[in-house]
Order: C-alpha cells, then structure tokens, then sequence
C-alpha cells in the first residue's frame, strides 16, 4: 500500500513479501508426480493417452496417419527373480534412455507400467503404406537399440553385470477420429500379444485395414473371458487304438460352447488364448473334466483300463507353481494315475529345457506319464530324447499324411521308429487317414494309432457308444438286454 503527500505524489510504499519458492516447488512436484514416471523421468500412462488423443485429433485435422506403438521386453522376470528388483530398475532406467536415442521419427515416449513401455509417433505420412513402412522403421531401431548389450551394476551386491535382453513390439497406424485412446491402446496391446506370439523379439504392427480383425479378436478375447468364468469349455475324445483296432483310450480336446457361435474348435481361439494367457485356465479347465472323465471310466470293469491324455501349453508348464498347481487338482479325483497322460511339444522346451525337464520328472514320479508330441518338427529332438522323462512319441501328422507317395517322409516315419525302439519309448502315431497308411505303420509295429481313419474327435457319449459297438463286435454272440446295459453312457 502507498503513503502519498499533499500533491498526491507517493512518499512510501508499504507492502509484504512472500517467498513462494516451497509453493512452486510442491506444485511441479504434483505435477511430475501426476505425469510422470518416477522411475525413468518418461511421461506416464495418464499424460500418454492425452498425447495419444492429440494424435488422433491433429490426424484427422491434417489427413495424415500416427501410430502408437507397445513394448515389452521379453523374459524380463528372468533378471529380477535372478539379481532383485533394483537391477531390474537399472534396467529399465537404461531401456529408457535407448529409447530416447532412437531418433527414426519423432517420439512420445511412455513407461506403460512394469516393463512396458508406449510410444507415440503422431503424423507419420499421408499415405497409409508410407506410415506403416516408417512405423516399422523406428520399431526395428528399437529392437535394435535395446538388444544391444547394457552394462548393469549394483551397489547392494557389489556386481557389474554385462547383460543381454531382446524385446517384443506391437502396435498400430491410425487417422480416424472415430476411435478413443482406449480402443487404440487395447489394439495395439493385442497385437503386442501376437508379436511375443512368436517367440519375442518380434515386431508386428497393422494398418487400419487391420482393425475389423482386430476388433473382432478383441470381442473373442472379452467372451473368452466370460466363458472361463462360465466354464464353456468341454472336452471332446480323440479315441486311441491299437494295433488289433481297439480302443485303449483317448486325447482330450478342447471345445468352446460359444454362447452365440455355438461349438468352436480349437483353430478359432486357441492363438488368443496363448496369446492372452487363458490358456491357463482353459488347461485347468480340460484337465479336470479329463480326471472326471477317468475317474467315471475307473468305476466300470469294462473301461478301468482306458487311458486318457490331456495336453499341456508351454504357458501352462512356465507357470512357478505348475507341478504343485497339478497335483492339487487331480488328487481332488480317485483314479489310477498311471492312466493318464500329458502331452508336451518342444515349444514347452524351448525357454528352459532344466525347469521342463525338473517339472516333467515330478510328474513323472507322481505317476503321470509323459508323451512328446508333434515328435519331429522340432530341432533339437534328440537332446530331448536323452535328458526328458519320457514314456512315448507321437509321430507328426504332417510326416504320416505322405508316407504312401513320399519315400522321404516314409524314411523320417521309419527313423523316428527305430529311434524310439532304441531308447526303449513307445510310439503313437497321430493323423492316420487312410488305410494304406495304417498298413505301413502297423507293418513297423506302431503301437497305438489316432485319426480320421477310425475316428474324429466325438463328444463323451458318442466315444462310450462306440466301445459298445467295439465290445458287440467282439462278442461271439449277441448280448441280452440286461448285458447291454453294462456300459453307462456319461
């Protein structure tokens, strides 16, 4: 306030001053913190999906195409459970310092959450094929940048660590203002799930075009979801025979009662369910009702012998608590464990063959037995054949289908044949169509046999209808009524 003199001219000036250093500085601190990832200092989630919507609206403005783009860096749990959290943070801090140096295109560059980061890279071209082809540059020189080798250390445990680790990427181009940030993010996380698909340190975006498929896997992915919870998915019965013709068991295969599509088989859902990891649940699911089913059949003279084979997912197995997980479902059921069996392919093997080979060996010594499916399309079949525990081969398909006409196919089937006699393993061979192929196989002594020459996949009560008629046929005669009843149709 002013003091003034006669004339009106001011003579003092009282007045208070205020330091509000602290205030400002607390204001950018809720700032940073609102916005901000604490960790690597990039913007976070929140502050991402305002500049994705930017993205979209400055798109739409100009007619050009942006994408946003998802990375995950693969096996990173590995490093944690390996060196503890604090490398793990060192980590990313450094992943994310590579990512700022990757100057393809401009980039708005997020921490996601945990290791996965967002990247935005608005008006890319015009042209939808330019946008793509740019979007996957900078993709490239991503994966690129992160593989190279990062130099770790830490202070809690005083090690320098020279340290590898590969990423996978996912994502999508977009000029349309009919859609959100949210489907967007969710697109583009779904083709993320596809790229890591693969194996990891893959790339895999789409164009708008793409979007109607996405979508669709999108709505898949959602009644997936609910039909887990629901518990949708049956079994269906493979059935397995001898070299005699007769039945001796089954492989149980999975069928989604979709509530609308009605009954799915497994090429319909089974790549979202890897990719979005239900394929965890819908095993759990598959195994119980095998157990049920077993334990219904172990019940009845006529069928205590039968086996049943249930197939494990690699994600299934990779799971820490898998063997345990395991055990505690099937013991919920009163059957003979020697009758069941898992089947396992080399994708299961591929991460770590020790910790396969350590969770197989303790299901093998719970009684389970173990059965190496899609034997020979693999690379590395033989190292398994030493160290895994064991009990059977299942012969590919795709090496029966040409035995008859391709005298290369046939020379695999007989290799794999005698390979097996040699490592003292039964084998099953899968995909018998024709009768010619069966006679081929039976003139090797195959052991058991699956396929469309004696029968597709049949629900439970279509698999007991055709042990009747198997047990008639065998019969010299005619049973009465009261016999007839013996076999319980479940």
């Amino acid at each position: 306030m002013a003091e003034l003199d006669d004339n009106g001219k001011p003579i003092l000036l009282v007045g208070i001053v205020l330091d509000i250093t602290e205030q400002k500085h607390n204001q950018a601190k809720i700032i940073n913190l609102a916005y901000y990832d604490q960790l690597t200092g990039l913007i976070n989630r929140a502050q991402m999906e305002l500049e994705l919507q930017k993205a979209i609206e400055q798109g739409t403005q100009n007619n050009m195409y942006s994408a946003v783009v998802f990375l995950d860096l693969d096996r990173f749990k590995l490093l944690n459970d390996s060196y503890g959290h604090h490398m793990g943070d060192k980590l990313l801090q450094l992943i994310a310092q590579r990512l700022n140096e990757v100057d393809v295109t401009e980039a708005i560059i997020s921490r996601f959450g945990g290791d996965e980061f967002v990247m935005v890279l608005p008006m890319l071209n015009a042209n939808q094929e330019l946008a793509l082809a740019k979007a996957e540059n900078h993709a490239y020189a991503v994966i690129e940048s992160i593989s190279q080798v990062l130099y770790l250390e830490s202070e809690v445990q005083d090690v320098e660590l020279k340290y590898s680790i590969t990423g996978s990427i996912g994502g999508i181009i977009f000029n349309s203002d009919d859609i959100t940030p949210g489907k967007l993010i969710q697109l583009a996380d779904l083709a993320l799930y596809r790229a890591k698909a693969k194996g990891g340190n893959n790339v895999m975006l789409f164009n708008t075009d793409m979007q109607d498929e996405l979508q669709l896997a999108s709505e898949l992915q959602k009644d997936m979801h609910d039909s887990i919870i629901k518990e949708d998915f049956i079994i269906h019965l493979q059935p397995k025979y001898n070299i005699e013709q007769q039945i001796i068991g089954a492989e149980a295969l999975v069928r989604w009662c979709h509530p609308t599509q009605g009954i799915l088989a497994p090429a319909a859902f089974i790549q979202i369910a890897e990719e979005t990891n239900m394929i965890i649940a819908i095993g759990d699911m598959v195994l119980k009702q095998a157990c049920q089913q077993l334990e219904l059949w172990q019940q009845q003279d006529e069928t205590r012998d039968l086996q049943i084979a249930v197939n494990l997912s690699a994600k299934q197995i990779w799971q820490s608590f898998f063997v345990d997980d395991f055990i505690n479902l099937t013991e919920q059921y009163d059957i003979d464990r020697t009758k069941l069996i898992v089947e396992v392919t080399e994708s299961v093997l591929i991460q770590d063959l020790n910790d396969a080979t350590v969770k197989l060996m303790q299901l093998k010594e719970y009684g389970v037995s173990i059965s190496l499916d899609d034997f020979g399309t693999g690379y590395s079949s033989l190292s398994y054949l030493r160290s895994l525990p064991i009990d059977e081969i299942k012969i590919d398909r795709s090496f029966v289908q040409d035995i008859v006409d391709d005298p290369q196919a046939y020379l695999v089937v007989k290799s794999i044949i005698d390979l097996a006699r040699n490592f003292d393993l039964k084998v099953v061979s899968e995909g018998v169509e024709l009768e010619e192929q069966f006679t081929i196989l039976k003139q090797h002594n195959v052991a058991q046999y699956q396929g469309f020459y004696f029968s597709q996949p049949v629900t439970k009560q279509a698999f007991m209808e055709l042990l009747y008629v198997q047990r008639k046929e065998n019969q010299s005669s005619l049973q009465s009524p009261s016999e007839s009843n013996v076999f319980e149709v479940f």
